[in-house]
């Protein structure tokens, strides 16, 4: 066997490799989720609850984020709203003094940090002030806008005893139809399913802080590192060391656009990343521990596997590629191969255009490969010691919708 053969075979095995445990995982779920029966809750289920705003230079949105939590169906006498604001730079804080003055009926404070060292710190600090009398801490940011009813259906899981932490589904705002913002939701459907599927099997240990809930008593006490990010699946996973469920809510709807620019995409993901992978490494000792069901037997390796090993192994199977095409043509002095690929990628990119959002599969496959590369980059910048867990603000358009 030539080199080429070599490196072919290798690129093959890598990929098939991927593939093998991603569609596999994925079908998976599908099969769950055409069988699954309606968890019963209580819809009722009114119990004292604390919203928890983290703010960081969220002027232009803080007033209707306050406006949004209050004309909630859930009862306002029943919410307490507590922000923790990061030392903002702008009229955050003036603002929320204002509606305080214009809502005095609104159990609400606000806590200011004297210097600004990150989202986990601010809610480490205030979940340490959250009344206990709350049974219930929600946690959502100053650019989310919740569906009117979001509220009260997350709470209602919590009507179930064995549940412990429930997140809501994002909505990618209807009115943004870039590129970006279509691959996106497709994308983003591809993993909502799979904590849907996830939350079947035992817990979910992906949250969106955007969006979350969690039961006070279980975490109230609980430290999440402020090293490390990704506090919202920080809580998830916390929730279920200590024996309780952690899942999603499909119907408890929140909105939440895009930044504005690929760029600022690119900083977002690579962040999120890059908790999610040192997440994942920091809980690797309960990976296949029977007493964690098969949150520890199949979710946790699955999920290390694809936010750890995973990007290592595409971006391998990319240079793998590369080279036995260029080994390949050096080595017989053939140029039909390669282009006979690089029509029928074209071929596909023309015809991929054209299709349906939810049939875009070459758009869905390369934004795969390029979030794959995303957490690599976190994963060496972390290597490297630069920690992303104190960020810099991105640039988004803010959009109400389905309020």
């Amino acid at each position: 066997m030539i080199l080429w053969q070599i490196l072919a075979t290798a690129t093959f095995a890598s990929m098939g490799l991927v593939f093998v445990i991603y569609i596999g995982y994925y079908l998976y779920i599908l099969r769950l989720l055409k069988n699954k029966s309606k968890q019963q809750v209580n819809i009722d289920f009114r119990p004292k609850i604390t919203i928890i705003v983290p703010t960081y230079n969220d002027a232009e949105t803080i007033e209707d984020k306050l406006l949004n939590l209050i004309e909630q169906s859930y009862p306002t006498d029943m919410i307490d709203v507590l922000l923790i604001d990061s030392n903002s730079k702008d009229e955050t804080v003036n603002k929320v003094r204002k509606f305080m003055v214009s809502y005095p009926e609104i159990s609400m404070k606000i806590i200011v940090e004297n210097e600004r060292k990150g989202k986990s710190e601010a809610i480490n600090k205030a979940l340490s002030t959250v009344d206990p009398q709350s049974e219930i801490v929600v946690m959502t940011d100053a650019n989310a806008f919740l569906n009117r009813d979001a509220l009260e259906r997350i709470v209602s899981c919590f009507s179930c005893p064995q549940v412990g932490a429930v997140v809501g589904r994002q909505i990618i705002p209807s009115t943004d139809n870039s590129n970006e913002a279509l691959s996106e939701t497709a994308y983003l459907s591809f993993y909502q399913k799979m904590r849907e599927g996830e939350s079947i099997i035992d817990s979910t240990p992906i949250f969106d802080g955007e969006f979350s809930a969690y039961r006070t008593r279980v975490i109230r006490d609980k430290k999440i590192r402020e090293d490390l990010n990704a506090d919202d699946s920080q809580l998830a996973t916390i929730v279920r060391r200590e024996g309780y469920k952690a899942v999603i809510e499909p119907e408890a709807l929140f909105y939440e656009a895009l930044p504005t620019n690929r760029q600022s995409l690119r900083i977002q993901k690579v962040r999120r990343g890059q908790g999610l992978a040192r997440l994942f490494w920091y809980n690797k000792d309960i990976m296949f521990k029977t007493s964690y069901g098969k949150f520890g037997s199949v979710i946790l390796p699955i999920n290390f596997f694809m936010h750890i090993i995973s990007p290592f192994l595409v971006f391998s199977t990319i240079i793998l590629a590369i080279m036995s095409i260029l080994f390949y043509v050096f080595q017989t002095g053939q140029l039909v191969l390669p282009a006979i690929f690089l029509f029928l990628v074209l071929t596909m990119g023309l015809i991929d255009r054209i299709l349906p959002t939810k049939t875009k599969t070459l758009s869905i496959g390369l934004t795969f490969v390029r979030y794959q590369l995303i957490l690599l980059e976190g994963i060496i910048q972390l290597l490297r010691g630069k920690s992303l867990h104190k960020w810099e603000k991105v640039e988004k358009t803010y959009v109400k919708q389905g309020l």
